[in-house]
């Protein structure tokens, strides 16, 4: 199951107040992996920002992860990383589309 997520993020407010106020966008690649020999549900995803390493999420015991629905598990994990809180930037536009 391979997925783009085009994000804009834009600065917390913290930083707007110190008057970093520009937003940037960027295209990360998500895949999802199964094997069915994992432990758990099998399933790991591989997030690839541009010009940076793969960054893999371990989903074998996620319970909140539905391999029907893994759209919606990433749309909630960009919600709930990017936040705009303790200094993390926050989503300011994102869209999630499944990759040929």
């Amino acid at each position: 199951m391979k997925y783009t997520m085009s994000v804009i993020l834009e600065p917390p407010e913290e930083e707007k107040v110190a008057g970093l106020t520009s937003a940037w966008g960027m295209k990360v690649a998500a895949t999802f992996y199964h094997d069915k020999k994992q432990y758990g549900n099998g399933y790991h995803l591989g997030l690839k920002p541009p010009d940076s390493p793969v960054n893999v999420i371990d989903l074998r015991y996620d319970e909140t992860f539905d391999p029907d629905k893994p759209e919606e598990w990433l749309e909630r994990w960009a919600r709930s990383y990017w936040t705009g809180k303790n200094g993390s930037w926050q989503i300011k536009e994102l869209v999630i589309k499944k990759a040929d």
